[in-house]
């Protein structure tokens, strides 16, 4: 929803009277009680079929999407079935109040398959903000940090190698 925010491309209805048509992830529907509940590899692969048939390119989007589920097995296969789970903090951004994948959304998904434990899976939505407190009582083993311009990863690392709390 962001992408159509009064501060980006502009809300989807005055695209609409300009002729412009849009695409919204059904994760993201704007009528809450028909979006998609949570991220998930078959709701991806929609997706990208849903693309192929607006830009045409129907073989296109097959092709990807046979190759994300040939990457996606072979990583399966290659980690197996883990004898402990790694409990992963997924980190996008914000020192203030943490920015983090909770139970619902792609890094939910990503850190499913790859076998680790969402420390948020227990909290609702695709992405949450949280407090610091909370990130240490959960006492994460992994953080996954993305890079952003707002929020570099250098600078995430060095706030929480500064901090007591997680300088460890």
């Amino acid at each position: 929803r962001g992408a159509f925010g009064d501060e980006a491309a502009g809300p989807r209805t005055e695209l609409l009277k300009l002729g412009i048509n849009s695409y919204l992830s059904p994760l993201f529907c704007e009528d809450r009680a028909l979006a998609a509940k949570e991220a998930t590899f078959e709701l991806l692969y929609g997706e990208i079929r849903d693309i192929g048939r607006i830009f045409g390119v129907d073989d296109r989007a097959e092709a990807l999407i046979a190759e994300m589920q040939s990457a996606l097995a072979e990583v399966q296969r290659t980690i197996g079935e883990p004898s402990q789970r790694a409990r992963v903090l997924w980190y996008d951004s914000n020192i203030e109040e943490p920015f983090v994948g909770a139970c619902c959304g792609a890094p939910a998904m990503l850190m499913a398959a790859a076998g680790a434990e969402n420390v948020f899976a227990d909290t609702e939505g695709t992405w949450a903000v949280v407090n610091w407190e909370s990130i240490a009582d959960r006492a994460p083993e992994v953080i996954v940090f993305v890079e952003s311009d707002w929020s570099t990863v250098q600078e995430q690392i060095d706030y929480l190698l500064n901090e007591p709390a997680f300088a460890s």
